[in-house]
């Protein structure tokens, strides 16, 4: 699959937000979501496109006070483009723009149930720090990863 990592664009809202309603079922809210990320953090958010179909997207924050962490906030493959290679495209896409950007540490958070996520996410360097139980609410517990760069 020739799949190209680019940033979002405009027209890419519909395509983005139905393989996001895949994951979370709330229309209106995941909507803001999207449009606002983007105003905020435009070279953050990344899709993965294969002949003019967005198969993915992920959505990073970066803090560059003393700290310089990278937060992965959103991230999600179309349903029959999981485990091709899109995800892991789309990850070393966001990585490498924080890099570039001098963030010495990445976050992300993930369903302990995910365990297709945390292997990729393991397999690029990330290691769990810490498990939090409720942390979207009742029942939404998840595992915080994190990433360290090194720098010689």
């Amino acid at each position: 699959m020739d799949t190209t990592i680019r940033e979002y664009c405009d027209g890419d809202f519909d395509s983005v937000h139905n393989i996001r309603m895949e994951v979370v079922k709330e229309p209106y809210s995941q909507a803001v979501f999207l449009r606002q990320s983007h105003e905020v953090s435009p070279d953050l958010f990344l899709v993965a496109e294969c002949e003019s179909r967005i198969l993915g997207f992920i959505i990073g924050a970066c803090v560059l006070n003393n700290s310089k962490k990278g937060w992965i906030l959103s991230f999600a493959v179309e349903g029959g483009c999981r485990r091709t290679g899109v995800g892991r495209k789309l990850l070393r896409g966001i990585l490498s723009k924080f890099d570039s950007l001098g963030a010495n540490e990445v976050y992300l958070t993930v369903s302990p149930e995910n365990r297709p996520a945390m292997n990729l996410y393991e397999s690029e360097g990330f290691r769990k720090t810490d498990f939090v139980p409720d942390y979207f609410g009742p029942g939404e517990d998840r595992n915080m990863m994190r990433l360290v760069f090194s720098r010689l």
